[in-house]
Order: C-alpha cells, then structure tokens, then sequence
C-alpha cells in the first residue's frame, strides 16, 4: 500500500486555487439561475442583512416574504394599461415590434395575509398588510409573447414563466424613503410613504422583452404580526 504525505498544493480545494496571488476572485452573479450580473455594488451602506437580502431577491420576493412571515402572500393587480398606443397592432404588423414595441405599464401590490377555514372554523388568521408595492414598465419586442397575452391571455407577470425563460436580472438602484418617480408614488395605499422604507429599481431582460420594476418596502415589512389560532380567536 503506497503511503505518502499529500503536499499542501495537492491538498487546496477548488476555491483556493481559485484565489491566487491577486486576493479573491468573486463569480460575476449570486449563483441564481436568473442573473449573471454583478449587483452588489449599487446596494449603498446602511441596509441590513434583511433588507440586502430584499435588495438583491430576483423573481422571488413573494416566495421570501411569505417564508419570512409564514402566511400566504398575495398579488393584487391594480393597473395593467398599455401606453404605446391607444390599442394593440393588428397582428399583420408584429413583425414591425423591434422597432415600434408594445408598451405596457402596471401597478401591483404584494398583500400578507390570509384567513384559512376548515368545516366552518378558522384555523388561522393573519393580519393583511401591504408589504411590497410594484410599479412596472414592459417593453415587448418579440411576438411570441405579444401572441400570449392577446390570444392566450397570460398575464405579464407569467410571460417568463409560462415560456420557461430565464430572464437576466440587473439591480440599477436602490434607496431608503421615495424614490424619485412620478405622482403615483404619492398616491401609494396604505403609506409605503415612510422614511424607514427602501426601494429598488431593476430589469428582467430577455430576448425580445425587458420589464423594468421599481419596488417600494414599508419600513415595517419585517414586522411580524400576532397570528391567531382558532380556538384562541373564539
């Protein structure tokens, strides 16, 4: 039986080979299967381990919200209105879409809460609250997905994931307050209007559509809420 003792260059694991004499080499994306791009360097000082972790979530806000709060987050759709024209092109001209695309703007809401009930009794409650407001712009440029929306009628927001495409996500900016966009941030439900909120912008890009989102968090987002059971709420 051969018997040696392995020298300390055999013995370094891939990551250490990877650092070499110039200090770390860091991956150009977060390993999420969305994102190939390096983000971390527009998220100012000042944020904490949650609100970062929100900062740099790409597709998967609900699912963390919902995670963190342990109840049911729900999309509330509040404007889905086209602004490239006053209607859609008649199909004959889709093929014109890379240089007159398709517009749309929307407004969205991200509600914890739920109330859930079995055979007349409530097993769960959960106090509703906004926890994210959404306002969108999507540009399309390729047909296939103009052809869902007017002939299948999939919403916006399942374009990527009715098609299987995996968009690359890119975080622009983020900030704490408002940002600064236009009047409707002021017209915001339910005071997302706080000093202690943060925001994001960013875009979801693929070939043939980019929607760019900006993302407004109350400041309590992270505020859990009493929860009641059944028996305690009879």
């Amino acid at each position: 039986m051969l018997s040696s003792t392995p020298s300390p260059a055999s013995t370094r694991s891939s990551t250490e080979k990877m650092i070499g004499a110039a200090g770390p080499k860091s991956p150009p994306h977060f390993g999420d299967i969305m994102s190939s791009r390096e983000t971390s360097n527009v998220i100012p000082e000042g944020f904490s381990p949650l609100e970062r972790i929100m900062l740099t979530a790409n597709g998967n806000v609900q699912r963390i919200l919902s995670a963190y709060h342990n109840a049911k987050v729900t999309v509330e759709i509040l404007g889905n209105e086209l602004v490239s024209s006053s209607s859609l092109p008649e199909s004959s001209e889709w093929d014109q879409l890379q240089s007159s695309p398709v517009v749309y703007e929307r407004k969205v809401l991200l509600v914890i809460g739920s109330k859930t009930s079995f055979n007349n009794f409530l097993l769960f409650e959960y106090l509703e609250k906004i926890c994210c407001t959404a306002y969108s712009t999507v540009v399309i440029r390729d047909a296939k997905y103009l052809r869902l929306i007017v002939d299948e009628h999939v919403g916006i927001g399942q374009l990527f994931r009715f098609l299987s495409v995996l968009p690359e996500f890119a975080l622009k900016d983020a900030g704490r307050g408002m940002p600064s966009r236009g009047d409707e941030f002021n017209t915001t439900p339910n005071s997302v209007e706080d000093k202690e909120g943060f925001w994001r912008t960013y875009t979801l890009e693929s070939a043939g559509i980019t929607c760019t989102i900006n993302e407004v968090f109350p400041g309590d987002v992270f505020a859990l809420s009493d929860a009641k059971t059944g028996a305690d709420a009879a």
